[in-house]
């Protein structure tokens, strides 16, 4: 029974620690010019949530000039670790599907992440118009919420910011809202926006979606400059 017991405490404490996960596209700290998908509560792996939780992850990356290229994961630990295909500006996104979940009593949904990297959000970046949700940079600490390319209002948006304390923002009649980004570190944006159509995935039934677009980007340390490196 005592082991019963444990491991119904472990299964909560592990559904728990999901509740407040986001993808998300960071640098790989160890490695230059690479980068990581993690599945967490913060900008790095989490030792808790095995990454494969997620199913069908699909990122495509782009350089400035460059075609769209599909990314190659590598599952390492807990995360999935991928090379940047240049030292200069990139953009790289994609789909995870989480998959049917429900909480309680509550009726159960679909959960998409949309992640996205840029390494320089100075620089003009790709929009994705596939995406049913994505945020842009527009520059200043100005960003826009999007849904296959158009402006959407009626979500929910949450910044992490370098100090690892998330706040919530007001977002406008265009989907646009306002990051002070006068810190040096790494950033992190998520947003939420919800479907109430139901549906079903790989058998089981949903009765809404829930989709979750994450932002990550790097402010320099010396100069200000944002970039994946902090150069």
């Amino acid at each position: 029974m005592k082991l019963v017991a444990v491991s119904l405490v472990c299964l909560v404490a592990l559904v728990s620690v999901a509740r407040a996960h986001f993808v998300y596209i960071v640098p790989d700290p160890g490695r230059p010019h690479h980068a990581m998908v993690v599945f967490s509560e913060k900008l790095q792996p989490d030792k808790v949530v095995p990454i494969d939780r997620l199913q069908d992850v699909r990122l495509s990356c782009q350089a400035v000039g460059a075609k769209t290229m599909p990314v190659k994961l590598k599952k390492e630990g807990n995360c999935y670790r991928f090379k940047l295909p240049s030292q200069g500006p990139v953009t790289v996104a994609g789909t995870c599907v989480f998959g049917v979940f429900r909480r309680g009593d509550a009726d159960p949904v679909l959960l998409t992440y949309f992640p996205k990297l840029v390494t320089h959000v100075s620089a003009p970046s790709a929009t994705w118009d596939e995406l049913p949700l994505e945020i842009a940079p527009l520059g200043q600490g100005g960003f826009m919420v999007l849904s296959h390319g158009r402006p959407i209002s009626d979500v929910t948006v949450s910044v992490l910011g370098p100090d690892g304390k998330a706040r919530k923002v007001k977002v406008g009649r265009r989907g646009m809202f306002q990051v002070d980004t006068s810190a040096p570190g790494l950033y992190g944006i998520w947003a939420r926006h919800i479907v109430e159509k139901p549906g079903q995935y790989q058998g089981e039934d949903y009765t809404a979606a829930h989709h979750y677009a994450t932002l990550v980007f790097s402010i320099g340390r010396k100069t200000g400059s944002i970039g994946i490196d902090g150069e």
